[in-house]
Order: C-alpha cells, then structure tokens, then sequence
C-alpha cells in the first residue's frame, strides 16, 4: 500500500507522476533526488511530524516492510481523486475524497508551502485534480478556483491537518466519480479497536519507493490505543485522539505511505451504500513500521468546519457507520473478505444517495400576514411593514407604550401575526433524466442553536434522522407535495404564527431545514438549515 506526505513527481521523467517520496522536516519539503548525482530539494522519505530538536533518526527499515496492498477497483473507489501540486519547479501529488460533485477534502500540508515558522497557501492556479479512472495518468484533470486550509493547522504539530479545497466546475455523478459523505460526531458505531478501515492512494507501494502507476487499496485495523509512541520528545505534540485517528496493523507491514497525503480512510455504511469517511492520511514514521501505525486526521472533528464554508451542502452522512470486523489484511489472511470485503458496497445506492445529498434544496416563499386569535375589538394593526425585533417577540401591531394600552383595552379584536411558507425540491429534479425520481415523504424541522450535523437524532415516520439542531427541535407534519411548473413536485408547509410569539416564524430566531425520506424508507437526506431573512418579504 502507500502513505502520508505528498509525492514528488520528477518533471524529467516520461511519466511525471512516478517520482520517490517526500519527507516534512522543519516543516518544509526537504529531501535528496535519486535521479542523477546532484541533489534537489523537495524529494526524500516521509516522516511527518517535526521533532522538537529538528534531527532525524536514521533507521533503515526491511525491504519487506510494506505488504498487502491490492490494485483498487475504481468503481468502488470512485470517491477518490489524486490532487496536484507545483511548488515552484516541483510537482508534487497527494490523494483527496470528493464529498460533493464541487468539493474535495485533502490534507492542509499538501496546498501549504513553509515551514514551522510561517507558511502560504499555494496558489489554487498551481492545483488540480484528478478523477474519474484508477490510472493515475489517464484522469481527468479538473481545475480549482478555491482552496481553505484549516487555519488552526501548523507543521509542529500537524493538528487540523485538513484543507477543503472547490471544483471550478461541479463534476456529474457516475458509477467512476461519486462522493461520499463524513461521519458525524455522534455515531458511536465507528472505530472500535479492530473495526475495518479501507486506505487507498497513489503513493509509494515501499518506504523510498516510486508512486504507484494505478490506484491501490488495503484494509487495516482501528487502533484507538495503538498511537502512543507518538509522543515528546520524538514529536513535539502527543497524538491526539479527538483529532486524529490511528490505523495500521499491530504488526506493521500494511500502510498508506508518501504520495497518499490527503486520501481516503473510510468504513462501511448501515445502510449498504456509499463508504463513509472517518479520516484523511496524514503522517506517520516511514511507512508500515511495527509501533508506528498511520495517522489520519478524524474528519467528524473537522465536519463543523467545513460545514462554515459552504452554506448550502450537506456533508454529514444520515446514515450510521457499521464497520466490518476481520477483513483487514493484517493477519495476511487472502479469503474473500479480506480482499474485498470492507471495501464492497451496493453501487447502484451509493449513486442514488450521492445525488440525493447533492441535490436537496430549501427555500423560503415570503410570508403570510395573517389573524390568528382575539385581542380587544378597538385596537388596529400596524403596518405590514413594521420592523420585526426581539427575535419575533414583539407583536406586528403593537409596541411599547401602544401594546401596553392595547391590553388594557376592552372588547374583541383579533392578533395578526406571520406565518412563514417554506418549500423544499430537487435541483436537478430527477436524476440522469429519470433514471431516479425522489417520491416520498417530505417533513421540516426548525430549532434556535445549529451546531454541526449529527447533534441530535428525531424520529420522522419511524426513521431516525441526523439533525444539527441543539436543543428544543419542533417537527412539521407531512409536506404536501405540489406540482411543479417542470411536472415534478415540491414539498411545501407553512410554519403557523404562535400567539406567544406572533412574529418569530419569520424572523432568524428559527433555522429550518428539510428532510426527504423515500417511499420505502430506505433513502434518508436532510437539507443544510437556512434562516429567514431580518427584513422578510410579507403577503
């Protein structure tokens, strides 16, 4: 299999992708060139995290010590991309996770360049990425016109070594290119000591050893207590386990090496289809070492964050993980299962549940100024223009000294309140014109605090449903489905005016999300919360 820091890629060769490993010392890319007899920097073996008096240990590893790594099917793996890097007149390569037909997730050290006194970004005219095929060198190469790196990451520590990285063109979905979604903080299931995770990459198949030409894969263990010589004074920060997740086999041998910075640790869903990604590669001491297991960068930490970047995708997954148990290859073990197994998933679903995330959409139609109860008959109401403030508190046709007399006002009248209307759709509507057409049940969830998604669990028509709500969730009843100007339906529901709080359905006190559940109950996707506006448009 292959590992952590990014990959050189040697300009002089005829395949440019194929160059030796790179190693981070002191934060920068500083190696020696294999090829020819001078040296160039930018080129070495891998080692990751900084050592508090910046020196290296020399230790020659076995020529054996890397094994068990298999040529990945590129179906399975579609949620895979190489990404590529110049840093000045270097190339370097790194592997990264579609987890929407725009957005990749990679590691922050791959689109950073300095050390642990100060770094840059890389221009993202100096990045792209590569889709859609196993062989390296025949992907599509797709442009980036955006790149975040985590700004908490540093190269001392390698904490939050994450970086979210936008598509200049929004990729469609097909059996070779699909994302995958992030596990979610609060599924207990996951990485378990001995749960299967699957690895894949481009990087090197042996420590100083060459990029692979082909995509490859392997199966390791969940080691939660397996990182502990990942500490001072060999490395400047402990590994941390809310950050970080370790994996590899106790016995070594199996590993992601130099070149798979970036890509994918994933395990398998409940629900049968796509991989769900726990984690992305990130360091580790040469490649398959005994006491030294990978450490990838826990993406369920990383998940709010990304989340505060696109405002309109969901990326967390609705589904639990449910890890296989035994099908690592670190007991050598050739059966089926090890082969294949943790990796298997039913293509066909993973396609469907990709596009569903992909596609959702909410949004709000102006609201509705409506009665809604008695008050005394010789009050008027105000203007439907009138500003809304405390969250909604204040009553549309009365404020301050106005409302107090109002109360204090005999006879019958009535209160008059916001309603707000909301719809949810498909955009595109169908998927792949018809192969899949969303019919089901649509409902609308809204709540005051949104954290990261996965905070709570509601039960809607007998299926649990990931929300990111704190706190108190209110639940609308069944959508109703309209048809669309293009024949395909809409769900709408109006949220009503509570007599507390006759405004506040419509004003950003509440965020409001919707959440689709197929006909048979199979397929579960909730939108990203939105809030009405603070100046609304009122009917």
């Amino acid at each position: 299999m292959s590992k952590h820091v990014s990959q050189s890629m040697q300009s002089s060769r005829s395949m440019p992708l194929r160059g030796v490993p790179t190693r981070l010392l002191g934060g920068s890319l500083d190696a020696r060139s294999k090829e020819g007899e001078g040296e160039r920097e930018g080129e070495g073996e891998v080692d990751g995290r900084d050592r508090e008096d910046g020196t290296e240990e020399k230790k020659e590893p076995p020529a054996w010590s890397i094994v068990g790594g298999s040529v990945a099917d590129e179906v399975l793996f579609a949620h895979q991309v190489s990404v590529q890097i110049l840093k000045g007149s270097a190339s370097f390569i790194c592997g990264g996770t579609l987890i929407d037909p725009q957005f990749v997730v990679t590691a922050a050290h791959c689109v950073l360049d300095g050390n642990s006194s100060g770094f840059v970004g890389i221009p993202f005219e100096n990045l792209t990425v590569g889709v859609g095929t196993q062989a390296l060198e025949q992907s599509r190469r797709v442009p980036i016109s955006q790149v975040w790196a985590h700004p908490a990451f540093n190269f001392t520590a390698f904490d939050h070594d994450i970086a979210l990285l936008k598509l200049g063109l929004s990729l469609p979905i097909t059996d070779k290119v699909r994302p995958i979604k992030i596990a979610v903080n609060n599924d207990t299931n996951y990485l378990a000591a001995g749960a299967d995770i699957t690895i894949s990459g481009w990087g090197a198949m042996y420590q100083q050893g060459e990029a692979a030409a082909v995509l490859h894969m392997a199966t390791v263990d969940s080691l939660p207590d397996g990182c502990s010589n990942y500490t001072p004074p060999r490395y400047s920060l402990p590994f941390d386990p809310t950050l970080m997740v370790c994996a590899g086999c106790g016995l070594g041998f199996v590993d992601s090496c130099s070149g798979d910075s970036g890509g994918p640790a994933t395990v398998a869903s409940e629900s049968g289809g796509c991989p769900i990604l726990v984690g992305t590669a990130s360091f580790g001491e040469r490649c398959g070492q005994v006491g030294f297991p990978g450490v990838y960068t826990r993406i369920s930490s990383h998940l709010w964050w990304i989340e505060s970047l696109v405002e309109d995708k969901p990326f967390g997954s609705q589904y639990p993980t449910k890890p296989t148990m035994g099908c690592d290859r670190c007991n050598w073990s050739l059966s089926a299962c090890a082969l294949a197994s943790a990796a298997t998933h039913n293509v066909s679903r993973c396609i469907i549940e990709a596009w569903l995330a992909s596609s959702i959409r909410v949004k709000f139609e102006p609201c509705l100024f409506r009665a809604i109860d008695e008050l005394p008959s010789n009050q008027t109401k105000k203007s439907q223009n009138t500003s809304l403030v405390d969250g909604g508190d204040t009553l549309l046709y009365a404020s301050g000294d106005d409302r107090a007399a109002l109360r204090g006002a005999g006879g019958t009248g009535q209160i008059f309140g916001l309603k707000q209307p909301i719809q949810a759709f498909f955009q595109p509507r169908v998927y792949n014109d018809g192969l899949y057409i969303p019919n089901g049940h649509v409902f609308f969830l809204r709540g005051n605090q949104v954290a990261s998604s996965g905070s709570s669990t509601v039960d809607l028509a007998g299926v649990k449903v990931q929300t990111p709500f704190v706190g108190e969730v209110e639940a609308s009843g069944e959508a109703e489905a309209v048809a669309s100007d293009v024949g395909f339906p809409n769900w709408k529901y109006t949220w009503p005016a509570a007599i507390s709080f006759p405004n506040r359905s419509c004003t950003p006190y509440y965020a409001y999300l919707a959440v689709f559940i197929s006909a048979d109950l199979s397929f579960i996707q909730v939108s990203r919360p939105i809030r009405p506006s603070i100046d609304p448009v009122i009917n």
